[in-house]
């Protein structure tokens, strides 16, 4: 059956804004970036937030929710209060996003977060583990693995042939910007000078997958790169609102969402640390809490990619594909 067209227009804008956010990226790399995490980002953490909560978290229980909240938390107190001062984390709440997402025994969920919680230090003791796990999980996986899995998906469930092509343009220009390397004459800012330095792990991890040693046009490459994939990644999801239907909510909620948008981007214009630390819990948890989304996503583009359906649990319908 051939798509509608509403779905051709939609992918077309996409396509459109692909194009767009990888010219700013060019243009003011880690401005744009900065720039994107600080407005886009906290308006992104709070209607998926809202979304997922819709839907159950597209886990097996109302309420698996709970724990992967309480790794935020930690999570928060790893990266400011060092209270428990423990970075296990990630690993945990994927551990126990993953089951919860298949699986409706509490005992195996329990099992599936104390396993998690063992393996951590192992884990992260080992190189690749940390990077994967501490740096890249809940950064760029979240924002560009994901993401385009999600177009993926969407892709094959609606056989859409402007679908196909907006995972094409996609991988062309996160990648494209990440390995040419051209000599550049960008220099940073002083905004981006005094901000960044929160999100060197970030730069540093990709300095070890991306060619050039770390050398000005590789560093500069990441930043276009980072820059494209969180800006594409927050108006991917507001683009398609006709789709997701993220916006169904009431009109209470909304007006919340609003207002903690408002306040959220006047604490990033104040003081760019400040606003780092007050959304940290929100811009942690909501990855978190998408990771049963994550892996009914990657068995299904599995499953669609081999021709057959996924059995067993809610299916994604075509408001699940990001």
């Amino acid at each position: 059956m051939r798509p509608p067209p509403a779905l051709d227009r939609i992918n077309y804008v996409n396509m459109g804004l692909m194009v767009g956010s990888a010219g700013l990226a060019c243009t003011l790399p880690f401005e744009v970036f900065l720039a994107s995490y600080a407005i886009l980002g906290p308006l992104h953490y709070l209607t998926q937030i809202s979304w997922l909560h819709d839907r159950g978290y597209f886990a097996t229980a109302r309420r698996d929710w709970i724990p992967l909240a309480l790794l935020g938390i930690v999570s928060l107190d790893a990266a400011y209060t060092h209270w428990i001062a423990w970075p296990g984390a990630p690993v945990a709440a994927a551990a126990f996003g993953v089951v919860a997402a298949f699986v409706r025994n509490p005992v195996v969920k329990a099992s599936a977060l104390v396993s998690g919680i063992a393996l951590a230090a192992p884990i992260l003791a080992w190189m690749p583990g940390r990077l994967f796990f501490g740096v890249l999980l809940a950064t760029v996986v979240h924002v560009y693995v994901f993401t385009g899995l999600f177009i993926l998906a969407g892709s094959l469930k609606s056989r859409s042939r402007t679908g196909y092509a907006s995972f094409g343009v996609y991988l062309v220009c996160g990648l494209g910007l990440l390995l040419v390397q051209p000599p550049t004459t960008y220099t940073p800012g002083s905004w981006v000078a005094a901000n960044l330095d929160p999100f060197a792990s970030v730069v540093q991890a990709m300095s070890r997958l991306a060619p050039g040693r770390g050398e000005r046009p590789a560093l500069v490459a990441i930043g276009r790169f980072l820059g494209f994939a969180y800006t594409y990644h927050y108006l991917n999801w507001f683009s398609k609102t006709g789709i997701i239907r993220w916006h169904e909510m009431s009109r209470a909620r909304m007006a919340g969402v609003g207002v903690l948008w408002v306040a959220s981007v006047g604490l990033y214009a104040y003081d760019y640390a400040t606003g780092l630390a007050a959304l940290f819990f929100l811009s942690v948890t909501h990855v978190f809490l998408e990771f049963p989304l994550d892996a009914r996503t990657v068995v299904d583009v599995a499953a669609r990619l081999r021709g057959l359906a996924v059995a067993g649990g809610p299916r994604l319908g075509p408001g699940a594909s990001l």
